[in-house]
């Protein structure tokens, strides 16, 4: 909000402009995780839109809580890159710790379901690069 309040002090265009944004940040979120799970462009899109535009976001409009999750989106794209680094790590931790900042009970939800990513991919790495891994992801997230 910041951001948009360097540019018009109008309470309700700030609104509309981070109303307007938040959806096509959605949409762009949204299509680089299902890029992850599908290759087909047509799927990635239809996918991509019918969640940023779906009813639900919609009719939650006047909730930012309820509707403000692309951090959400983003980390989990981060996690579940095939690459695995440490870099990725870090940046999923850091857009979880935002959703944690913008809305509580989402940014617990995305910390429970990157920690039980964890748990169940563990046994293909080494106990030590897991430990590691949720270690830098726990740190970034607290530090947020």
């Amino acid at each position: 909000n910041w951001i948009v309040s360097m540019f018009t002090s109008n309470p309700i265009f700030q609104f509309n402009v981070l109303a307007i944004l938040n959806h096509l940040l959605i949409y762009i979120c949204f299509y680089l995780l299902a890029g992850r799970f599908t290759k087909n462009l047509y799927i990635k899109i239809l996918v991509s839109f019918f969640t940023a535009f779906s009813p639900y976001l919609l009719g939650q409009m006047g909730h930012l809580q309820m509707v403000f999750f692309w951090p959400l989106l983003i980390s989990l794209y981060f996690i579940s890159h095939p690459k695995r680094n440490l870099i990725y790590t870090v940046f999923s931790g850091f857009w979880l710790g935002l959703q944690f900042l913008s809305a509580v009970y989402l940014g617990l939800m995305g910390f429970g379901i990157i920690i039980t990513y964890y748990v169940f991919n563990r046994s293909k790495r080494s106990v030590l690069t897991f430990l590691k891994e949720a270690g830098v992801f726990t740190i970034t997230f607290i530090l947020i």
